[in-house]
């Protein structure tokens, strides 16, 4: 028996220092973008900077800053954190932060939407002289029309492929 009391006592810290970060509930676009501490478009450069196992999905990801939209950073390239949202690199991305820090890095992607893909062919200039809340509901409209016409082709493709499923034989054949 006392040997199961140390590894006992490293899970339970353990666990007491793993206790999971808030993540925050989307509920509309004003309440986002005034709660949101940062809200970013950026370019991704490494969707997984620091490779390994994940505590709670969190991915330190490097990004080129294309535009804030709110907050004190700088564009260009920076070092975020997302919790599980996934990136490719080569793509943009609205990103956003509702504070927290993980290590040194003060922004943390940790909401619903907190990281939203920004359609290839979304220009940015469209986003001149808007309130955050309005830029933010315009990338959220783009990637929701990207998001439906992508669905509108894997459905095209998926009733080709349902097609390709073996059809039983005829009784009595």
């Amino acid at each position: 028996m006392p040997r199961l009391l140390p590894p006992t006592a490293v899970l339970l810290v353990l666990a007491a220092t793993a206790s999971g970060l808030p993540v925050h509930m989307f509920t509309d676009t004003k309440t986002y973008a005034a709660r949101a501490t940062d809200i970013v478009v950026a370019e991704c450069l490494d969707p997984d900077a620091a490779p390994g196992p994940k505590l709670d999905g969190i991915t330190e990801v490097r990004v080129d800053v294309a535009r804030v939209l709110k907050g004190e950073r700088t564009p260009g390239k920076a070092s975020l954190v997302t919790m599980g949202q996934p990136m490719e690199k080569g793509r943009r991305y609205l990103m956003a932060s509702f504070g927290g820090s993980v290590g040194d890095i003060t922004f943390l992607a940790n909401a619903e939407l907190g990281v939203v893909e920004v359609p290839a062919t979304f220009d940015l200039k469209v986003l001149d002289g808007k309130t955050v809340a309005e830029q933010v509901q315009l990338v959220f409209d783009a990637r929701r029309e990207q998001v439906r016409v992508r669905l509108i082709q894997l459905e095209q493709e998926k009733t080709v492929l349902d097609r390709t499923v073996p059809r039983p034989p005829a009784p009595g054949r």
